[in-house]
């Protein structure tokens, strides 16, 4: 597991800790994606572009950007992305840009980061495995 960037500086806060997990399957996010999508609109919303739409139409919005902003090839959702025969790694980071978006929406943060829906949403068994 990376804990240090190129130049030696430590990715974890000083009194923190990390653990590596597997990210969940194709039926535990399809779980998720009906939970997001019938969640409230999140307060960070309101004055942005994303206010007019729904928590599902800022999800899908927020990961198109995600992919386009790592070039990515783009999909709606996440079912789409794991219907194509994508290498491991690169299924992992669509799934890691996913469930960044969907915590975004879900747990009402701007910040890109999936740490609050894993945390909430997500059981890590002791191989590092999540799931619904």
């Amino acid at each position: 597991m990376v804990t240090e960037d190129q130049r030696e500086v430590s990715l974890i806060p000083s009194g923190g800790s990390a653990v590596s997990v597997l990210l969940p399957n194709k039926s535990d996010l399809e779980s998720l994606e009906t939970t997001v999508e019938a969640a409230s609109v999140p307060s960070w919303a309101t004055n942005t572009q994303f206010e007019p739409l729904t928590s599902a139409e800022i999800l899908e919005r927020l990961f198109r950007s995600y992919q386009l902003r790592v070039k990515l090839n783009v999909y709606k959702d996440i079912s789409t992305v794991l219907d194509y025969g994508h290498e491991y790694t690169e299924t992992q980071l669509y799934i890691l840009l996913w469930l960044r978006a969907a915590s975004q929406v879900l747990h009402d943060h701007q910040g890109q980061t999936a740490i609050p829906i894993i945390i909430n949403n997500l059981t890590i068994d002791s191989d590092g495995l999540a799931s619904v």
